[in-house]
């Protein structure tokens, strides 16, 4: 066990790399086109020392610092959902040369703090200006936890205003919209008890709200509300119940809770969550996670409201084997060629093939 003990957030300092084992840059959003077309996306950056993160094949690689990214986007009208896990050897020069934020690897992803508030994300299907509106939201009112096996540094940017394009099959359309962003880093890799329910949600009335429930054995639950400005609340008096009895994926068998009562007594505060889209499965190496957005209804005293949200789901046991798996991808690439030219690049990254991504 390795605890990195705390020390108080500077911005935009802490927005930007630190010495630790695991840090990442983390995003989701709803964006919708000018036409009303829906999609949600999440995409997240990791940053890792391989020799301590204890990830599958980590510690083989030749390198003090590796990076790697899962992201997806989600048509909600189509119901078509599509991930990406991504491995870069290294990322451009000047990431985290200058004085402010910024991180680049190729034009497959940047991320930089363009003057105070404003920022510029792009990835391989958005190219978005965000805007934040609010101050960080600090979790457990300090922007560090202690989750008893580990500690982390967590603040998030809750509320970011989203403008810009994204990439449909009909060419670069404009999009609209809200992003959260999360921002994490500890000194303690992987570990047996990394399993979590965890939820960002953003309501009407200007109130976000970060809560979990993390561990298998021995869990930890939080709570923090930002209600408008700096006005934030932290608790562990929450509760968390599955409403559903969940959706099973075709490929891992594993079964997921999508719907979900979360009450926070102290606030009166009640949420209940629904799944925008079920299939939302992503695979990565030997760890199965369902992650997606929500349609939020929450009830604040006898007021009722509305919002949306993005669920994390991480230790849901597979009732497949991983072998299957990854021999049934291996055949389907095999038989089709256009796969096998579309998954393989040339170049300084270099990415899993059909077979390893989700």
């Amino acid at each position: 066990m390795s605890k990195i003990g705390f020390k108080p957030l500077v911005f935009p300092k802490d927005e930007s790399c630190h010495n630790a084992v695991i840090e990442w840059w983390y995003f989701n959003g709803h964006l919708k086109t000018e036409s009303g077309r829906e999609f949600v996306f999440m995409h997240c950056l990791f940053k890792a020392d391989p020799k301590r993160v204890a990830l599958p094949f980590a510690d083989k690689l030749p390198i003090n610092s590796f990076y790697f990214s899962h992201s997806l986007i989600s048509d909600i009208d189509k119901k078509i959902f599509k991930p990406s896990i991504s491995i870069y050897p290294e990322i451009d020069k000047e990431s985290f040369k200058k004085e402010k934020l910024f991180i680049a690897i190729g034009n497959d992803f940047i991320f930089e703090n363009i003057e105070n508030k404003k920022y510029h994300f792009k990835n391989l299907d958005l190219d978005l200006t965000l805007v934040s509106k609010k101050a960080p939201l600090l979790v457990d009112g300090r922007g560090w936890i202690d989750l008893g096996i580990k500690d982390t540094y967590y603040f998030s940017f809750s509320d970011l205003e989203a403008k810009g394009k994204i990439k449909t099959e009909k060419g670069l359309e404009v999009v609209s919209g809200k992003v959260w962003m999360d921002r994490q880093w500890s000194d303690e890799g992987y570990h047996s008890e990394d399993k979590w329910t965890w939820f960002s949600i953003q309501l009407e009335d200007g109130t976000d709200i970060l809560c979990f429930e993390y561990g298998d054995k021995n869990k930890t639950k939080s709570a923090t509300v930002l209600r408008s400005g700096k006005d934030q609340v932290s608790t562990i008096n929450l509760s968390l119940k599955p409403l559903d009895k969940g959706w099973q994926s075709s490929e891992t068998k594993a079964i997921y809770n999508l719907e979900w009562l979360i009450e926070i007594p102290e606030l009166n505060l009640k949420i209940k969550t629904k799944p925008k889209n079920l299939n939302q499965e992503i695979i990565f190496g030997n760890i199965n996670y369902w992650e997606g957005g929500l349609n939020i209804e929450a009830e604040v005293g006898d007021k009722k409201i509305k919002g949306i949200g993005f669920l994390e789901l991480l230790g849901a046991p597979m009732n497949e084997s991983l072998s299957k798996i990854y021999l049934e991808r291996g055949m389907a690439l095999i038989n089709d060629p256009k796969l096998l030219k579309k998954y393989f690049k040339k170049g300084k990254e270099f990415f899993f093939s059909r077979i390893f991504r989700p």
